[in-house]
């Protein structure tokens, strides 16, 4: 039977065997067997940040695309997929998966300085500078954002 207490129980085993006994095997298997008992878009989603807490970006990544399919509107979880992206060097799609989410979510300027920062260290300046363009163009953008521009590119 499926119940929060169940959840929170196998998610504090699972914390026991990562910080105490260093087992990241036994680790995952708690969050995979949350997925094999409730294979839904929130089990996905935890599996995914499991993976990432083990550094296993490949894995989160199929994870998080699981729960994207029942979910394909969350731009927070396209997000999360671009930044695993970057951990495993799959540059390419890790901007695609950028440009889904600031297209899905065209009020969160903070994303455009994300893959702005990420094309400077492609070295794709030109893209990179029309991420910037479009954050100054933005409105919402302009005062509390405009300063950190420069330290975000760095």
């Amino acid at each position: 039977t499926h119940s929060p207490h169940y959840t929170k129980a196998r998610m504090a085993m699972a914390d026991i065997f990562l910080k105490h006994r260093k087992d990241k095997g036994a680790y995952i298997k708690c969050y995979m067997d949350l997925v094999e008992l409730n294979p839904d878009y929130d089990s996905y989603c935890m599996l995914g940040e499991a993976f990432m807490q083990i550094q296993e970006p490949e894995k989160a990544v199929r994870s998080y695309e699981s729960a994207l399919e029942m979910q394909p509107k969350d731009s927070d979880l396209v997000t999360r997929v671009a930044r695993a992206l970057v951990t495993t060097h799959d540059y390419q799609h890790a901007i695609d998966y950028y440009n889904k989410a600031i297209f899905m979510s065209r009020t969160n300027w903070w994303l455009q300085l994300e893959l702005a920062s990420l094309l400077v260290r492609l070295h794709q300046w030109s893209q990179a500078l029309t991420q910037l363009h479009k954050c100054l163009e933005r409105p919402d953008a302009v005062g509390s954002g405009v300063e950190g521009l420069g330290i975000d590119v760095e």
